[in-house]
């Protein structure tokens, strides 16, 4: 029987899996080789968008409780025999490692996406001589839109340095993933038992972004955005969602 591989746990943790079931896959279960264990699920005929979803929400579940390495999307083995000898066997050190590196925390995933029209506002207001300027000729209000837009810019980066801040103190790091077109999306590293101050706090900017932003906050994840380059989802996940898991 053909077998989706998810993602790698400690022994320890395996039984984090008893409580999934067929949630998201078909017999999802682990593949046990002396310190590590696999997560498997049954394989469909083809994987589709809708498996890589249910992939990506798999290893969210698990990461809300335990420590677990991803594996790239579309990952397969023939059998459990290949799992262990492939999967597990090949990488036993790399994986053992990377996962006592990761045992304390997990990845928080936060996206604000401005208002334009709010942003273009708060720049005018703060400099009242650029709606006086708007009444020239073409080139004129040309290159006063240029001046608005690269102000605008500025002006957002400011106001979100300003407001994640406290977020960045709170998390162990924290990685800009995107920037454009009013966009930011930001992947924090965050302990554990820190995940309840975390929450506070974006609970609290939810409230101070009103009306200048929209606010995304997803977690936690497998910390996707910290692991090593080998270890990291290849884009056949990225493509599934949003936030690029």
């Amino acid at each position: 029987m053909t077998l989706i591989v998810h993602g790698v746990l400690r022994a320890s943790d395996a039984s984090v899996l008893e409580d999934l079931g067929a949630e998201f896959f078909d017999d999802t279960h682990g593949v046990e080789s002396d310190e590590l264990v696999a997560v498997v699920s049954s394989a469909p005929q083809e994987l589709g968008d809708d498996d890589a979803v249910a992939h990506l929400e798999l290893l969210a579940a698990v990461a809300a409780t335990v420590p677990v390495l991803p594996v790239q999307f579309g990952t397969v083995a023939p059998d459990e025999d290949a799992v262990r000898s492939e999967v597990l066997g090949s990488s036993r050190d790399s994986l053992t490692g990377l996962l006592e590196g990761i045992a304390d925390v997990v990845e928080l995933r936060l996206d604000l996406e401005f208002d334009e029209q709010a942003s273009v506002r708060a720049v005018v207001a703060a400099d009242p001589g650029l709606r006086a300027r708007g009444a020239g000729d073409f080139e004129s209000k040309l290159a006063l839109g240029e001046e608005i837009a690269g102000r605008v810019a500025q002006h957002q980066q400011r106001v979100v340095d300003e407001w994640l801040q406290p977020l960045a103190a709170t998390a162990e790091r924290m990685a800009l993933l995107r920037a454009e077109e009013g966009r930011f999306q930001y992947a924090l590293l965050v302990r554990r038992d820190a995940l309840s101050k975390i929450d506070e706090q974006v609970a609290g900017l939810s409230g101070t972004v009103v009306g200048t932003a929209v606010l995304e906050y997803v977690g936690p994840i497998p910390p996707f955005s910290f692991l090593t380059e080998g270890a990291q989802p290849q884009d056949e996940a990225r493509t599934a969602s949003r936030w690029g898991w």
